[in-house]
């Protein structure tokens, strides 16, 4: 025989925070949390095998697995912060939107633009490096991590990257580089 129970709403919202609190958390749940704000952010496509592999099973043991962040050191250097840093100030870029690593970073969009080849699923790698004269030289190459890369989608980027960062870049003494994009022209 069932039997009816009264519960006021206090005690059925404290009842259900209780069972949520007391569902299981995954071994790695910091990770998946991470890794679920970054699916939010930037879609499927930013994924690292390693991200996905741990979505796959976050429950094993991954503390002995090399991650990306670990191969290329924990903190990335003072130049690449130093133009992550600027990027940030002038509104271009945001933390959700970039991996950050030891003397280089990836771009996943840009703020306020809407570029084809970052809908393709593409990415830009910025590489940092110091000229030894006080200067920060950054170099702008794309990868294709999407299904396919866009030449013209590129070149367009290309351009506007040239034509709105460079010369603000230069006056904060760090040198914009863009890779050629050959089979394109405006």
């Amino acid at each position: 025989m069932k039997k009816i129970i009264r519960l006021t709403e206090s005690d059925l919202i404290k009842l259900v925070k209780r069972v949520i609190n007391e569902q299981k958390k995954f071994i790695n749940q910091d990770k998946v949390d991470s890794i679920l704000d970054k699916i939010n952010k930037t879609g499927m496509d930013s994924l690292s095998d390693t991200d996905k592999q741990i979505l796959d099973k976050p429950d094993d043991d991954w503390s002995d697995l090399d991650t990306d962040e670990e191969k290329e050191g924990e903190t990335p250097n003072e130049d690449v912060q130093k133009v992550v840093r600027t990027l940030e100030e002038l509104g271009w870029i945001e933390p959700e939107t970039v991996n950050v690593y030891n003397d280089h970073f990836e771009v996943y969009s840009i703020v306020g633009e809407e570029f084809d080849y970052f809908e393709l699923g593409n990415y830009l790698i910025i590489d940092v490096e110091d000229d030894d004269q006080g200067d920060i030289n950054i170099y702008i190459r794309g990868e294709d991590y999407g299904e396919e890369e866009d030449i013209e989608s590129k070149g367009i980027l290309n351009d506007y990257l040239i034509d709105n960062w460079g010369d603000i870049l230069a006056s904060k003494n760090i040198e914009l580089f863009v890779d050629d994009t050959d089979e394109y022209s405006n």
